[in-house]
Order: structure tokens, then C-alpha cells, then sequence
């Protein structure tokens, strides 16, 4: 599960996407960029346990896309500063 402080920093950042508040708030940005990213891998690691990895990969291809576009757009917001 993340953090609530990470979503709450995702919708700062979504409000306040510019360079000069980015800056300021960049230490912030590892601290939740790394709940994130443990989020992901606890998920996938999941799918596995799961049997998502192996007997069905549709499903698992499904679950892979909706996590990889949440990745995607926490990067785009990223790269647009």
C-alpha cells in the first residue's frame, strides 16, 4: 500500500507542476518516488505468488500495462519540469 503522504505529494505535484516548486520540494520527491517503486515490485512480486507470471498471461499482461502506465505518468510529470 503507499503511503498516504505519497499520494497527498502526487497531488501537490499535479497542482504545482513548474520547476521553482519541484526544486523545493525535490528531497520529497525520492522519499515518495521510493514508496512508489516498492509499491510496484510488492505488486508484481504479488502477481507471481499469485500465478499471474505464469498460467495466465493475459491477465498478468493486463496488470503489468495498468502498472507500467502508472510509472509512465508519474515519470511524465517528472520530465515536464
Amino acid at each position: 500500500m503507499l503511503h498516504p503522504d505519497t499520494l497527498r505529494f502526487l497531488a501537490d505535484l499535479k497542482g504545482n507542476n513548474n520547476k521553482p516548486w519541484f526544486d523545493e520540494h525535490r528531497s520529497n520527491y525520492e522519499i515518495f518516488k521510493a514508496d512508489f517503486l516498492r509499491f510496484v515490485i510488492a505488486t508484481l512480486n504479488r502477481f507471481e505468488q499469485l500465478g499471474l507470471s505464469s498460467g495466465n498471461r493475459r491477465q498478468y499482461n493486463s496488470c503489468r500495462t495498468l502498472l507500467h502506465r502508472a510509472m509512465s505518468s508519474m515519470a511524465s510529470v517528472y520530465q515536464t519540469i
